[in-house]
């Protein structure tokens, strides 16, 4: 078997790790904004009394990174993945997760 070496390797996992952080971050801006404008969302996402709505958004965003990760890094792995698409698609998730958990974006929809 030959060695390989670094630049030989396929991109796919370190793809989907980039991929699945933008995942995480737009579903934690989601779910801050879902819960700003819905009690019921709130409430569903109040996993602990003690620390209230946020303990829901965290861990489902945890959650979707960790599985985002897991699917796409099992798809991608021995893949080579244009990496431009995904850096760009990461970073407008990135973004929408940033906007949607800024404070006064997300209370102009507060209910």
């Amino acid at each position: 078997m030959a060695h390989m070496n670094e630049a030989d390797k396929p991109n796919g996992a370190a793809a989907a790790a980039l991929f699945s952080a933008g995942v995480g971050s737009a579903v934690l801006g989601i779910a801050t904004l879902g819960a700003e404008v819905n009690e019921g969302l709130r409430g569903a996402l109040t996993w602990s009394k003690a620390v209230g709505p946020l303990s829901g958004k965290t861990s489902a965003a945890v959650i979707a990174w960790i599985a985002s990760w897991l699917i796409i890094g099992l798809v991608w792995r021995e893949k080579d993945v244009k990496l431009a698409p995904v850096l760009v698609i990461s970073a407008i998730l990135t973004a929408i997760g940033l906007l949607l958990t800024f404070p006064p974006f997300f209370e102009l929809f507060a209910a």
